[in-house]
């Protein structure tokens, strides 16, 4: 535990802190000074069991890094502004037994007051609570001297410093050997740093997702705004130059293509080639590029070409041809689409609305009155899906059949859930039912 002057308490003539293991135990107490001014400290410190014995005669327990790892430290009391702190002369880092006796010393970090960088706090970077890996790896902070920010560094477990502190954070990761690596941050830029404290890439990239399971086996990395692919290896397999990245599958992603003279253009990228499948889609509803890399869920993705909105799936292969209008996402396999013409020899008379199922069939259409008094549509939710009229600028309700279930006087709407949705008239909002009626509760 980190030692604060809010931590510290007086019984009689003596300041002590409470210390306590990771399952929140109290084991012992650090004795920080036995007169009632803090200053006076007998031996730098002391820490007892919950006995009474002395354990240590000149260094406190300073944090319980895993069951049998231990910091401890020697240090003074010193006042800041009225607020006591603990001046850390050296850290010990040991392994201890059941009764916090050190059974091996495995390192001491002395600070010196010639020293800018002064030693004020040590973590364990590996997720190594139970004390398994037989290399670790601790991250030690220091305090910026012209800021006040926290610096990071990195040791190994003999104490020698691999790098200086001088970053925001630092994060250990593996690459697909097992080997360690460390993601750094500095002045907001991210990179990878080998153990050895060498650079396999400097802290340039604005994003470096390591969520790599999530990403199927890939790193997203995104340099100087545009994104790109890395593999668990660290080797650049996507150079990043698009705007806007989405992954999909482990072998698909959709992506904003760089901006060419045309306009706006997003296509699928396969990403084991690296190659684009030249669907030149003009717009997508990113809202349902939703990753599955399970391959348990198909997704419909409406997707805009050569000026019409029809669907794809998330492998790139078009499911209902593209020549609509206006499609809304699919929900509960519905979606809302409208046909607009000008043609005198299309079948659908113009602005005609449909509710279409997965297969693109047609479940219901709408009457002609009904499709021109549509403004604002939503998705459908629990068999209903709200609508704004252009004839009384409020919302009302539509079902599976295309017809009007709840008419439009309301101001705002919710969506139905479970029978139910939240409206509001007159400034009052209350909920109804699926006919309407106000519900008391």
């Amino acid at each position: 535990m980190a030692i604060y002057s809010n931590d510290l308490k007086v019984i009689a003539l003596c300041y002590y802190q409470d210390v306590r293991n990771n399952e929140d135990v109290l084991v012992g107490y650090n004795i920080l000074s036995t007169s009632s001014e803090p200053n006076d400290v007998i031996d730098k410190g002391k820490f007892i069991d919950t006995l009474g014995n002395i354990v240590y005669n000149d260094r406190l327990v300073f944090k319980m890094i895993n069951k049998d790892l231990t910091a401890f430290i020697k240090g003074y009391l010193i006042d800041v502004h009225g607020k006591f702190n603990i001046s850390i002369e050296s850290i010990i880092l040991s392994k201890v037994d059941s009764n916090m006796y050190t059974t091996k010393v495995l390192f001491e970090i002395k600070n010196k007051w010639d020293t800018e960088n002064r030693i004020i706090d040590l973590n364990l970077l590996s997720d190594d609570y139970e004390n398994k890996l037989p290399t670790r790896f601790y991250s030690f902070k220091c305090k910026d001297k012209n800021y006040g920010n926290d610096l990071f560094g990195v040791m190994n477990e003999q104490g020698i410093k691999i790098t200086e502190a001088q970053f925001d954070n630092i994060e250990e990761i593996k690459n697909k050997n097992g080997s360690t690596f460390f993601k750094v941050k500095k002045y907001k830029r991210f990179g990878i740093m080998n153990s050895d404290g060498s650079y396999v890439f400097e802290p340039n990239f604005d994003l470096l997702d390591l969520d790599y399971l999530k990403n199927g086996g890939y790193r997203l990395i995104q340099y100087h705004g545009y994104y790109g692919l890395m593999n668990n290896n660290f080797n650049i397999v996507i150079e990043p130059k698009y705007p806007k990245f989405y992954f999909l599958n482990k072998k698909y992603s959709f992506v904003k293509l760089p901006y060419d003279g045309y306009g706006t253009r997003w296509d699928f990228l396969d990403i084991q080639s690296s190659k684009e499948l030249g669907l030149n889609i003009q717009e997508a509803l990113e809202a349902t590029l939703i990753p599955d890399f399970e391959n348990n869920v198909t997704h419909e993705i409406p997707v805009k070409i050569n000026y019409k909105w029809g669907f794809v799936n998330q492998y790139g292969k078009i499911i209902i041809q593209p020549k609509y209008s206006f499609v809304t996402n699919f929900s509960e396999g519905l979606s809302f689409t409208v046909i607009q013409t000008r043609n005198n020899n299309s079948v659908y008379p113009d602005n005609s609305a449909f509710i279409i199922t997965r297969d693109g069939n047609i479940l219901a259409t709408l009457s002609k009155d009904l499709s021109s008094d549509i403004a604002q549509k939503n998705e459908f939710h629990d068999g209903f899906i709200y609508y704004k009229s252009k004839k009384t600028g409020k919302y009302g309700y539509l079902n599976t059949k295309g017809q009007v279930a709840i008419q439009p006087v309301y101001e705002e709407v919710g969506d139905f859930y479970n029978g139910k949705a939240f409206v509001n008239r007159l400034g009052t909002t209350y909920p109804i039912d699926k006919k309407g009626n106000r519900i008391n509760e």
